[in-house]
């Protein structure tokens, strides 16, 4: 009696090693698809570092049954560029028992991105103590996000932002230097000929703007460049 209950379960088991061996493993093959995505993706997040990089393939179901493949298994990303949060990957099995399925994955990419330190009003320019860094997602942060301090420091905002809000390009401008009414050093040049005198500025705007300003000696209306805060040139 207890040499057939041995054999019983030695066959159960023995049964239990071949089915398992002939499919392969949901666990497995998830673990394969995010290896396959850090991978493949490095090349396309150039200057994210590993750690900043996270994929999670979703969990196949513990029901599915698909032969063990005998041939090396082929991934392929089948969502468009530039890949979002949200992928899938097409595994491909070749062989006399071929198959395929699409395993959808979530992809987060982490990065520095520069945040306000506290809550500030359209019209301000920025200085260092304004802004700071706060490794945020990617997905998150939005499009135009800065990942350099510096690229903000002396822009004006253009709108009201919250402290912790990312800082995009779309939020910034180069600051209006001079500004409607504004006293200004007007140069006239011409060849090594300089002439400074004052005058007023009939508009506002940035270095490197066009705008008219009066000779207040000669109250004649020039258009000028601003070349600086409080100074535009005329070349004659």
């Amino acid at each position: 009696m207890g040499y057939r209950i041995f054999f019983f379960c030695w066959a159960l088991l023995c049964a239990a090693v071949t089915y398992a061996d002939s499919f392969e493993d949901p666990n497995e093959l998830r673990a394969q698809v995010n290896a396959f995505l850090l991978d493949t993706l490095q090349n396309e997040y150039v200057g994210i570092p590993p750690e900043n990089l996270e994929v999670n393939a979703s969990n196949l179901d513990p029901r599915l049954r698909l032969s063990k493949c005998l041939n090396p298994l082929r991934y392929e990303i089948t969502s468009p560029r530039p890949y979002g949060s949200n992928l899938s990957v097409k595994v491909n099995c070749s062989g006399p028992s071929p198959w395929t399925i699409y395993v959808p994955a979530r992809v987060d990419v982490f990065a520095e991105i520069v945040v306000l330190a506290r809550s500030l009003e359209r019209g301000t320019v920025l200085t260092q103590d304004d802004v700071t860094l706060m490794r945020m997602n990617l997905a998150q942060a939005g499009f135009g996000n800065i990942r350099d301090t510096n690229q903000v420091v002396g822009m004006e905002l253009k709108r009201r932002l919250e402290a912790g809000e990312p800082v995009r390009l779309s939020h910034v401008k180069q600051p209006q230097v001079v500004r409607k009414g504004d006293r200004v050093v007007l140069e006239a040049s011409t060849g090594a000929v300089s002439v400074v005198t004052s005058a007023t500025a009939l508009a506002s705007g940035q270095v490197g703007e066009q705008i008219q300003v009066r000779n207040e000696k000669s109250k004649r209306i020039v258009d000028a460049e601003i070349v600086g805060p409080g100074k535009v040139k005329v070349h004659l």
